[in-house]
């Protein structure tokens, strides 16, 4: 059942860009972790890619918690969008480790809590560096206070600046 309330503009536009992000790399096979509402799996399948979903709750290829669940094969890419944040930063850090080994490319998305600044068409985040997380359901942000994890270079819509994306070279 469509939700009008989670699938806001701005969800949309980050749908936007995790398709993008995704199909610029031309994959053959994608692993979602955290499925949400389906929508990168309905995308994705009418491209032709092997789609396979992980989710805690919804109903997808493989049920399990990400803190401690193991793909069962390699994928060109493995994506997690929205997700890490509803687990401790230290288990994040170790799922990343872990998911690296199972992808050529991992791409993330996680919230962050800054100010956001649109100059000449780009958008600036300062961080706010604030103890309080915009949703109660996350355990910790970008621009929390303590939030230490260098991912490279990450990049946000300014229509939509609440999701950090980035793209990270995997093992394979």
């Amino acid at each position: 059942m469509f939700n009008s309330e989670y699938n806001d503009k701005r969800r949309w536009i980050s749908y936007y860009h995790q398709t993008r992000l995704i199909m610029e790399k031309k994959p053959k096979s994608v692993l979602e972790i955290g499925v949400g509402e389906h929508t990168l799996e309905d995308i994705l399948k009418r491209k032709g890619i092997k789609y396979e979903g992980m989710d805690l709750e919804r109903k997808t290829t493989y049920k399990g918690n990400i803190v401690n669940w193991v793909p069962k094969k390699d994928y060109d890419i493995i994506c997690c969008f929205q997700t890490l944040e509803h687990i401790e930063l230290k288990q994040a850090k170790e799922v990343i480790k872990r998911l690296r080994k199972y992808c050529k490319w991992l791409i993330i998305s996680i919230p962050q809590n800054t100010f956001h600044l649109e100059i000449n068409g780009k958008g600036i985040a300062i961080p706010k560096k604030t103890n309080k997380c915009q949703s109660n359901q996350h355990k910790w942000e970008m621009g929390y206070i303590g939030i230490e994890w260098n991912l490279g270079t990450g990049f946000f819509d300014i229509e939509n600046p609440y999701h950090l994306f980035y793209t990270i070279k995997g093992d394979l």
